[in-house]
């Protein structure tokens, strides 16, 4: 888990970026090794711009090697929500 500075650091990216874009971080978790966010978007919006906009932003705090962005298509928000909430669960 991140903590201190770098965690609250994360957190305001984060947070600064989807007031910038009108989003709203719907599930987020986040370990040293990973962020898994689930932000619904605009439908002019594509997965990967949206993934891009937080790389860009937080590549200073984090040192990601790989993204990962998808549209939840047919999963319903409560399972990407569970997913996103239980995925330390089973990683630890």
């Amino acid at each position: 888990m991140l903590a201190g500075r770098v965690a609250a650091r994360l957190d305001g990216l984060l947070n600064e970026i989807v007031a910038k874009n009108d989003w709203e971080i719907v599930a987020c978790g986040v370990m040293s090794h990973n962020v898994h966010a689930f932000v619904p978007g605009r439908t002019s919006d594509s997965p990967a711009e949206v993934a891009r906009m937080f790389m860009a932003r937080t590549s200073r705090v984090l040192w990601l090697e790989s993204i990962f962005a998808a549209s939840v298509g047919f999963v319903s928000e409560q399972t990407v929500r569970s997913y996103i909430e239980h995925y330390w669960d089973e990683a630890a």
